[in-house]
């Protein structure tokens, strides 16, 4: 059994050319061989994951806590906890935080 806590972060400034500040924790990055990667994410008040697009992946962004406004392709949306996205193979995303605490996210990605 490998067992992680969520203490081993990054701090990502302006992540997919985004603004702001990212605390990212990659899960198991030295131990998972599924071809998927899960990423606890927190976006600072105001920042974003800056539009951004992934040729050989799809995206699931789970929210935890927190508010934002989740752009795919032309579309957006706003989402709150227990709200979850899928960004296709191909697809433009990006998020930026627009409530008035910490955006907690999980996102994971597997190549298709």
């Amino acid at each position: 059994m490998i067992k992680e806590k969520d203490a081993d972060v990054t701090v990502v400034k302006a992540m997919h050319s985004g603004s702001g500040r990212a605390f990212v924790h990659n899960f198991f990055k030295d131990n998972l061989d599924l071809g998927i990667f899960i990423h606890n994410t927190i976006l600072e008040l105001g920042s974003t994951i800056g539009f951004h697009k992934h040729e050989d992946s799809e995206e699931i962004y789970y929210i935890i806590s927190g508010r934002g406004l989740m752009k795919v392709d032309e579309e957006e949306v706003e989402v709150g906890a227990g709200d979850a996205v899928l960004t296709k193979k191909g697809s433009s995303h990006g998020i930026r935080n627009i409530g008035n605490t910490n955006l907690r996210l999980l996102v994971i990605a597997g190549r298709v």
